[in-house]
């Protein structure tokens, strides 16, 4: 197999990065950016975890030949996969095969026509010879399949609703063609790549299976090195990053990472204020990105509503993307030409088959909260949005409690227009009330629910009015997660105090935690 032409292949430019679709992965290989991520098998234990790589080096040396990597959007794995293969095609690692084959399945998707495994492989891989098909057949222990994005697969992998094939020259669908190959009745005895998110076809599935936890602490240095060459910007950069966002899960995310230090690079440079909170965070995010359209007001206004309905229908109707047909609906007219700035569009834009969908998780929540404020046209209280929504989010509440803020929603007000008043005021005051009823409670959950959303709204005057005498912040917070501890202890620093900080029976308290608790534990009384 030409290993040159299997690097042309995988490294040749495949679009421009994107603030929110992060860096590309064959960006990221040829500029000697790659940090591989940390993963793990079973219970997960921070000490001692191997990265991807080994993990995947070790499976495929064992007697099981598939290797199933399982993480969350922006964990890494797309880039892990390609950097797999550009090794090999270097000759750095897996040098025990001969034959290499890359597939991602949102290509695979578009084959609706029955083909053989030997056809396939020459639409995907145009630089294999065909010559050389039978010695593949004849010794599949020296090929490996690597697949990306099962998540995406549009078909199930069940065995037993499909016709599994054997034949490498049988002509049959592509779900049974790819199901065949993972289920090893076709080249029996290939090894077996495979990334995704969790999706139900992994049910179908057997082989070993990598959790892929993305970047912890020294990981997240490591990058942030590397991408600010001055050595001051970057400890600033890493020492805010960790204060203000590395206690949320998406801080493992390296996708995440990346659109962090550039959003921060620009106001490193101009000595700019960085931002304090998750919704400040994205603030900065979106007035960048319209920005770069060079839209009106008005016109703006009209982008962020129909996101806003594509939001809510993916949030509602639990749907990772949307179709072309469906966009207009939403009232994305005349904005197809340039959503590629908010979405990513799988296909071409101007095909009817089309699918656009949010980059991550965090952003399509962000645009349907700010998307809630923006809206003039109808009533619609918080209580009743927030509940329509509740299955499909986890920071929706969050972030309409930062952008319910003046200080933190001006930004976007200066481009957008200013909020609806009404709507402003109805999350306030329904904020104020689920809040002392809650602090009235003995539910520590949520306590730190209110705790959150009032950490994320950076409100002193707030904190005090809410967390009022009748607030029964004395009960046991041994629960606490370090994501708990944040909002905690910014409220206990707020108040001047408490009489008593609670942490009995916390048999999880880490170090880290106690550093993030310090503040509040010299500025009380009592400490149980």
């Amino acid at each position: 197999m030409d290993k040159d032409s299997v690097l042309i292949h995988i490294l040749k430019s495949k679009g421009t990065p994107t603030l929110l679709g992060g860096d590309l992965p064959f960006r990221v290989i040829n500029d000697n950016k790659y940090i591989s991520p940390l993963s793990a098998e079973g219970e997960v234990r921070e000490e001692n975890l191997p990265t991807v790589d080994q993990a995947i080096h070790t499976a495929l040396s064992g007697e099981n030949k598939t290797v199933i990597l399982i993480g969350s959007e922006g964990s890494g794995k797309t880039t892990t996969v390609e950097k797999l293969v550009v090794d090999w095609a270097k000759g750095v690692h897996l040098q025990n095969f001969e034959y290499v084959f890359h597939f991602r399945f949102k290509d695979l998707n578009a084959h609706e026509d029955a083909l053989s495994l030997e056809t396939l492989i020459q639409r995907c891989h145009q630089y294999f010879p065909p010559r050389s098909m039978h010695l593949v057949v004849q010794k599949p222990e020296d090929v490996l399949f690597v697949f990306d994005g099962l998540n995406e697969c549009k078909y199930s992998l069940d065995p037993s609703v499909l016709t599994l094939c054997s034949d490498p020259t049988q002509a049959v669908s592509v779900d049974c063609l790819v199901a065949s190959l993972l289920h090893g009745s076709l080249l029996k005895g290939a090894a077996v790549v495979l990334a995704t998110r969790p999706t139900a076809n992994l049910k179908f599935l057997s082989g070993s299976q990598v959790k892929v936890l993305g970047f912890l602490k020294p990981q997240r240095k490591a990058f942030v090195n590397r991408f600010f060459t001055d050595a001051a910007a970057a400890n600033k950069v890493l020492m805010h990053m960790e204060r203000t966002l590395g206690f949320y899960d998406v801080s493992t995310s390296p996708r995440f990472c990346w659109t962090v230090c550039s959003v921060y690079k620009p106001l490193i440079d101009s000595g700019g204020k960085l931002p304090e909170t998750l919704s400040q965070l994205f603030v900065d995010i979106l007035v960048g990105l319209i920005q770069t359209l060079s839209v009106s007001q008005a016109e703006g206004t009209e982008l962020v509503l129909a996101l806003g309905k594509m939001a809510s229908h993916c949030s509602v109707e639990q749907h990772l993307s949307c179709t072309k047909a469906q966009m207009y609906s939403f009232g994305f007219q005349q904005f197809l030409t340039s959503v590629d700035t908010f979405l990513r569009v799988d296909g071409e834009m101007e095909s009817d088959t089309s699918v656009l969908s949010f980059h991550t998780q965090l952003i399509q929540e962000f645009i349907l909260a700010l998307s809630f404020f923006l809206d003039k046209t109808t009533y619609t209280s918080a209580e009743k949005m927030l509940k329509k929504h509740e299955d499909g989010t986890k920071f929706l509440d969050v972030f309409l409690s930062g952008l319910s803020e003046p200080t933190q929603r001006r930004p976007l007000e200066n481009f957008l227009g200013e909020f609806n008043p009404d709507r402003v005021k109805d999350f306030k005051q329904w904020f104020k009330s689920s809040s002392e009823e809650a602090l009235q409670g003995y539910n520590a959950d949520k306590h730190y629910g209110c705790f959150r959303l009032l950490h994320q709204a950076q409100n002193e005057s707030l904190v005090k009015e809410i967390i009022n005498s009748s607030a029964r912040i004395g009960l046991s917070y041994g629960s606490l997660t370090l994501q708990d501890c944040v909002p905690w202890s910014y409220v206990v620093t707020c108040l001047a105090g408490t009489k008593l900080l609670n942490l009995y029976n916390a048999k999880n308290l880490t170090e880290e935690m106690a550093e993030v608790l310090a503040p509040a534990m010299s500025l009380s009384l009592k400490i149980v």
